[in-house]
């Protein structure tokens, strides 16, 4: 295992943030990272399973900081003149929503619905494009940019020092592997650092068109 020192402080990698590139990141990868940057890749103190439920707590935590782009499809009936959106899309932002068979009258988005300013005159198919939470690890993987992915790492790592130092027998533990004398308080400043760097990477990891679309809210008042 790495020293204390070694892991005072959050890797800053400089990283092309490369728009619009989403990509499968797998939980595993995340996982060795968190290791990497715990100095623990042989999961003497912080077991595998534990990290991943850290991972897992922190991809729900990226919202409403950062939010993922999705789409769903909806059908509706005939004079209908709201469309209730699926819950488990978890949505935050309706970004566009359409039907290729008809044009839409104007609508709203209120909460878990879409009301329509008047009703549709046959029954309807609608797109509808949004920003939204983000569920657990789907197969294993996560649509995140790999430089949007590191948030997620940072805040296993932080949880991981925050529960440690809370446990006495594994903080004695990581004591004796270290060889080192060391005290609760660095490894609560630890977690603290760790945390702070989640958050700052979270917030630049948004997608330019969900700062857009907070930009032009911001501005209609």
């Amino acid at each position: 295992m790495r020293s204390l020192a070694s892991i005072s402080e959050p890797r800053d990698d400089k990283v092309e943030k490369e728009v619009g590139l989403l990509m499968a990141i797998a939980l595993g990868e995340l996982t060795r990272r968190a290791q990497f940057h715990l100095g623990d890749l042989d999961q003497e103190v912080w077991s595998k399973e534990l990290l991943q439920s850290f991972l897992s707590e922190g991809l729900r935590r990226l919202a409403p900081v950062l939010l993922r782009e999705g789409a769903t499809s909806v059908d509706i009936t005939s004079s209908a003149s709201v469309i209730a959106l699926p819950s488990s899309d978890l949505i935050v932002y309706v970004l566009r929503a359409w039907s290729s068979t008809e044009e839409l009258p104007a609508w709203r988005h209120f909460h878990d619905e879409l009301r329509l300013a008047s009703p549709v005159s046959q029954a309807l198919t609608i797109e509808v494009e949004y920003l939204g939470g983000w569920q657990d690890f789907s197969d294993g993987t996560c649509e995140l940019a790999p430089w949007q992915s590191d948030s997620i790492v940072f805040y296993a790592v932080s949880r991981a020092f925050r529960e440690m130092a809370r446990n006495r027998a594994d903080f004695r533990r990581y004591s004796t592997i270290t060889n080192q004398q060391v005290e609760q308080a660095d490894i609560e400043r630890l977690a603290d650092v760790w945390e702070k760097d989640f958050e700052r990477a979270r917030q630049e990891a948004r997608h330019p068109r969900q700062l857009h679309y907070e930009q032009a809210t911001l501005e209609r008042g």
